[in-house]
């Protein structure tokens, strides 16, 4: 007996081992994905160029660590978390070191915008899946500890960027962040080799063919569904991510440095909205697709408004309540993935999840310069991002509703059977009084 209790208490320290070491592995490759502009300037004053071709190798680097998702999630499968995240982590050395190095802004492009861009995008889903695969009960608030890393990343990294910039100029900063990024080996060390199985397949009817878990992934409307949802909030929020700087600034008539500040204010929101939103889930009557759609009107309502005030305070309080809104995402895709595909196609799924998300990250940088040169104002580029997750939470309110349905189903059963107990009690009560009677 106290050799089981023993046992059990490895366990659970261990599941939360793994919790901490997702969230380390966040904070610095999410980290450092989040905050690159802050070499923008450095780029530009050593290579020349356009604005617009430097925030390509950012873009880059977003993009392609989103849209990796299904390979991570292939080799997730095939040789488990802890090796997909060791090689990720090895590709993200291999790109910063070699962007160090680099001679020109498309040698910048392939170090820091692809290789690099892979390399945290191999570490995503197995930092984002695997606190969800060792807990069944609390996933949203374990997801939500694990991913908050994001939000303490960009809280710190920006910190260390620009002290090691003063001391060593951009190249010894990615020299240095090359060696942070080793680090993601080594917390994935601390993930069990052998991960919980979760694309194991249904077995099939007799006479018919085993379905691969992507095949019944693919053939699900409400996962569809989910990942249009994604693609326009991510859409919607990096178009708001991009300009929201330059708006501040001319909204407000704040310095740069001020403008800057709020991003900070913006890390230090997503890292409490996170875990926030995972202590919400664990209330009894919360239903967890409906806190996530709320999360997102809130957020982009709150966008919306940040077009109709110059106070810098309250600028600073609607960026921040959009963080905290919005980081219902990183909290409550999980559980819900497993909600609509089930937590055996859980890894593959968060994959695909990836990709839609990555696509809306692509694509939004893009539309947010093309909106500005037409319009000259940032405003039309803010109206932009509120309305299209707004749209995104209509497009998901058909999942909402169905698994609304489907929470309240227990009930009708429940009242059905006492019913029929109730007329299986008269009419034992008549079989009893009739034989009564014939006794009599």
């Amino acid at each position: 007996m106290k050799r089981d209790i023993e046992e059990e208490s490895v366990d659970i320290s261990g599941r939360w081992l793994v919790v901490l070491a997702c969230f380390i592995g966040i904070v610095i490759a999410g980290g450092i994905a989040f905050t690159c502009s802050i070499y923008y300037v450095e780029w530009l004053d050593t290579f020349g160029g356009s604005y617009a071709t430097t925030a390509i190798i950012a873009s880059l680097n977003m993009g392609i660590l989103a849209i990796s998702g299904p390979i991570s999630s292939l080799l997730s499968n095939l040789i488990g978390f802890r090796w997909t995240i060791f090689i990720g982590g090895l590709m993200s050395f291999c790109g910063l070191v070699g962007s160090v190095f680099a001679s020109n802004m498309y040698v910048l492009m392939g170090t820091f915008g692809v290789i690099t861009g892979m390399g945290f995008g191999l570490t995503a889903v197995p930092f984002s899946v695997a606190p969800a695969a060792y807990y069944r009960d609390n996933q949203a608030l374990v997801t939500g500890l694990g991913l908050s890393g994001l939000g303490f990343g960009s809280f710190v990294m920006p910190l260390i960027i620009e002290y090691t910039l003063e001391l060593y100029f951009w190249r010894g900063s990615m020299l240095i962040l090359a060696g942070i990024s080793l680090n993601i080996c080594i917390v994935g060390a601390l993930i069990p080799p052998k991960q919980p199985s979760l694309n194991v397949p249904m077995k099939p009817e007799p006479g018919q063919e085993m379905p691969t878990a992507e095949t019944m992934i693919l053939r699900s409307k409400p996962m569809w569904l989910f990942m249009v949802h994604g693609t326009l909030f991510s859409m919607g929020i990096s178009v708001m991510f991009v300009h929201i700087t330059a708006f501040v600034e001319y909204q407000t008539h704040v310095t740069k440095y001020m403008a800057s500040m709020l991003l900070m204010g913006y890390g230090v929101a997503v890292f409490v909205g996170r875990i926030g939103h995972g202590l919400i889930a664990q209330i009894k009557y919360v239903h967890i697709q409906t806190q996530h759609l709320i999360g997102y009107a809130l957020a982009g309502f709150c966008i919306l408004l940040m077009t109709s005030t110059t106070s810098y305070p309250a600028m600073v309080f609607l960026a921040c309540s959009v963080a905290f809104c919005s980081a219902c995402y990183a909290s409550l895709s999980t559980p819900i993935l497993s909600e609509i595909i089930g937590h055996h196609k859980l890894t593959s799924g968060y994959g695909y999840l990836n990709l839609a998300f990555g696509l809306g990250l692509v694509s939004g940088a893009p539309i947010a310069g093309r909106i500005y040169d037409a319009s000259r104002n940032y405003h039309y580029s803010m109206y932009f991002s509120g309305f299209v997750i707004l749209l995104s939470v209509f497009v998901m309110i058909p999942v909402c509703m169905k698994s609304l349905n489907l929470h309240r189903k227990p009930a009708l059963p429940l009242r059905v059977m006492l019913e029929q107990q109730h007329e299986s009690g008269e009419a034992f009560t008549k079989i009893l009084n009739a034989n009564h009677h014939n006794c009599d």
